[in-house]
């Protein structure tokens, strides 16, 4: 999923759902969809092993993968 709404990054987090894989993009408000997805395209091979079971967050210069909580974390306690 790919989206520029913090508040679904928030969810997911807050929830400790697994999945889905999330895709922040920061800094969207004036960007063309166009941009967006060059902007996703041109990283998507930085992140593209980690992305499974995550929310990466693409900055202005700036990658963050945040690791989703494992179902395995999820039923050890």
């Amino acid at each position: 999923m790919f989206a520029a709404d913090t508040d679904f990054g928030t969810l997911l987090a807050s929830t400790r759902a697994t999945t889905p894989s999330f895709v922040l993009i920061r800094r969207a408000v004036g960007r063309r969809v166009p941009e967006l997805g060059s902007l996703l395209i041109e990283n998507l091979p930085a992140v593209e092993e980690d992305i499974e079971g995550a929310v990466v967050v693409f900055g202005d210069s700036t990658i963050r993968i945040r690791r989703l909580r494992s179902s395995s974390a999820a039923s050890a306690r």
